[in-house]
């Protein structure tokens, strides 16, 4: 087989991929489990049972889906999980050990539950630079080797920052991960309509 001919067939396989776990995740969400909205966070989806080092890879992936990871960006991570319900209060953290894993993948650097700005300013962070703090939900199982989560990133203002020239940004995206050997993929992501902090 040529190489033209296995790139070929691997960009075939992905994208098989990519259509099971979307049908997959169109069906889930489409059942009416007790007490689910379809609106809901991972409706119609149990929580994946991983462990603390396939999460932190996990929301790495969808991270550096979403950023450009580099020297110079900070991501601090909200230590309180995104609610299943959306206008639900958070009541679940992010496991310490996934957060520490997180930061030693060089993804992130620490955590931040952000203080609300006034009027139209971003929240504040205790930090020495401008970034935006991300907040992580459960991860879903969708198939065995297929799982879903959700993030929100928000531009934070450091608490150093007295001329508050940056305007509030704040957005959600979800996120679709096929196992890769070790690791994680993102085969799907898509960008969610976020009301504003506080109401999501």
């Amino acid at each position: 087989m040529s190489q033209g001919d296995m790139s070929l067939s691997m960009h075939s396989s992905t994208n098989r991929r990519m259509m099971m776990a979307m049908c997959l995740v169109l069906a889930a969400c489409s059942s009416k489990g007790s007490g689910t909205n379809k609106s809901d966070r991972g409706a119609g989806l149990s929580v994946a049972s991983l462990p603390a080092g396939q999460q932190a890879a996990a929301y790495a992936a969808a991270l550096r889906s979403a950023f450009d990871v580099r020297p110079g960006l900070v991501l601090l991570v909200d230590p309180m999980l995104l609610p299943r319900q959306r206008g639900a209060s958070a009541t679940e953290k992010v496991p310490a050990d996934v957060v520490r894993r997180l930061d030693a993948s060089g993804v992130t650097q620490g955590t931040c539950q952000p203080r609300s700005g006034s009027g139209r300013e971003p929240p504040i962070c205790s930090a020495k630079m401008a970034g935006y703090v991300v907040q992580l939900s459960n991860i879903f199982r969708v198939a065995q080797d297929t799982v879903q989560l959700y993030a929100t990133a928000e531009r934070y203002r450091p608490t150093s920052d007295t001329v508050h020239f940056a305007s509030p940004l704040r957005f959600e995206q979800r996120y679709i991960l096929a196992r890769r050997g070790d690791g994680w993929e993102v085969v799907s992501q898509a960008r969610l309509l976020t009301p504003q902090r506080g109401t999501a």
